[in-house]
C-alpha cells in the first residue's frame, strides 16, 4: 500500500482529531502515526503518516481532510523510512553527530538537522557570516526565531531571498564559537514544537565534543 504524509491544522478542541481520523478512514486510509505539534495560537498541526489502498489517490485523501473541517497544510507520498519510530529517529540522529565529528562534522550536522525537522535546505553560518535577517536576529537575541521570506546575508551576498519560503534560525555553540543553523522550506510554516526540537538538538550538538571523547575507546 502506498505511504503518505499529511500535515493539517486543527482547532485545539475535543473531537476534532477523531473527526479527522474518521474522515481518513472513510476512504480506506490506515493511520500509522500521528505527531501533534504546537502552532502559535489556538490550533495545532497534526503530521499524519498513513497507508492508503492503491486505488485511493492523494487527491481523495486531501478531500477527506477538507471534509473533516481541518485545514490541509501539505500532503505527499513518502518512502517507508517516514513511518519510523520517533524515538528511534532521535537516537539515530544522535549517533550521526557523534560519528561525524571531525572532517565530516558539518555535513553530518546538516543531515541531522534535516532529520529533526523537515526542511528543503539547511545552512550553517558562523557568527561573522550572519549579517542580516533572521540569522542575525537569532544570534543577537540568542533564541530561535521564525519568519517568512527573510533575506540572509553572508559577507554581503544574499543567500536566501524567497518571499514564499518559511525560515527558522537557531543559535548554537560549536568548538567555542557562536553559530546559527538556518532551515528553509516552502510550506508550511515552522511550528513551536519544531522550534523546541531544534533547540534541544542543538544543545546536544554543543556537547558532542565531550561525548566523542567518552565514546573513544582507543
Amino acid at each position: 500500500m502506498p505511504l503518505y504524509r499529511v500535515r493539517v491544522e486543527l482547532e485545539d478542541s475535543p473531537g476534532r482529531l477523531a473527526r479527522l481520523a474518521s474522515g481518513l478512514g472513510s476512504v480506506g486510509a490506515n493511520i500509522l502515526s500521528i505527531d501533534v505539534q504546537g502552532l502559535y495560537g489556538a490550533s495545532v498541526a497534526d503530521e499524519i503518516v498513513l497507508h492508503a489502498p492503491v486505488e485511493v489517490h492523494l487527491s481523495a485523501l486531501t478531500q477527506a481532510v477538507e471534509r473533516s473541517g481541518a485545514r490541509l497544510l501539505s500532503a505527499e507520498a513518502v518512502d517507508h523510512h517516514a513511518a519510523g519510530d520517533a524515538q528511534v529517529n532521535c537516537f539515530d540522529v544522535a549517533r550521526y553527530m557523534v560519528e561525524g565529528r571531525g572532517s565530516a562534522e558539518e555535513a553530518s550536522l546538516v543531515f541531522a538537522l534535516g532529520r529533526v525537522v523537515r526542511a528543503d535546505s539547511v545552512l550553517l553560518l558562523a557568527e561573522d557570516e550572519a549579517k542580516t535577517g533572521l540569522a542575525h536576529d537569532a544570534l543577537r537575541e540568542q533564541q530561535t526565531v521564525t519568519g517568512q521570506g527573510s533575506a540572509l546575508g553572508v559577507e554581503g551576498e544574499i543567500v536566501i531571498d524567497a518571499p514564499a519560503s518559511w525560515v527558522m534560525a537557531a543559535p548554537y555553540q560549536r568548538s567555542g564559537k557562536r553559530w546559527v543553523a538556518v532551515m528553509v522550506r516552502g510550506s508550511p510554516e515552522f511550528t513551536s514544537t519544531e522550534a523546541a526540537r531544534i533547540r534541544s538538538f542543538l544543545r546536544f550538538v554543543s556537547v558532542t565534543e565531550d561525548l566523542s571523547a567518552l565514546f573513544d575507546m582507543s
